[in-house]
């Protein structure tokens, strides 16, 4: 399930990544947010696919540093869909070259980078419910 995890991160970071230079055209803040959320994306999907933050490398950490992981991938990832549902809807006030800027349209790429996001979010409060659930001196991979 990590894996999955980490694979659905990719997907979205990949789009973001794409995405980037046609953000940084309209403004440099778009572009700026858009590398951000790419970079944060593909490091959090690659510390998942490689089990990055494990018991034999992280030590006596890795329970928290794991908590960690997979708390601010939620969390992560439920502000980036929150930030495009707003920006598709009300749009964001004070942001950008025209003030209040919502954007017209839902694309393809849109729809696959919310639906691995929203996956994603999916996947990783089970892996920390799980992991939260395990016992304290317990070791080994989570999901």
């Amino acid at each position: 399930m990590e894996r999955w995890a980490g694979a659905l991160f990719l997907v979205a970071a990949g789009a973001h990544g794409f995405l980037t230079p046609a953000h940084f055209e309209e403004w440099w803040g778009y572009g700026l947010f858009f590398l951000f959320a790419s970079a944060l994306q593909a490091v959090w999907g690659l510390a998942l696919l490689t089990h990055a933050i494990n018991p034999k490398d992280a030590g006596p950490h890795w329970r928290r540093m794991t908590t960690g992981v997979y708390g601010l991938g939620i969390l992560g990832s439920v502000v980036a869909i929150t930030v495009y549902v707003v920006t598709r809807t009300v749009g964001i006030p004070g942001l950008g070259p025209e003030g209040i800027t919502r954007e017209p349209e839902v694309g393809i790429i849109d729809v696959v980078t919310k639906a691995a996001e929203a996956v994603t979010v999916v996947l990783l409060a089970v892996l920390l419910r799980r992991h939260l659930a395990r016992p304290a001196d317990a070791t080994g991979q989570a999901g």
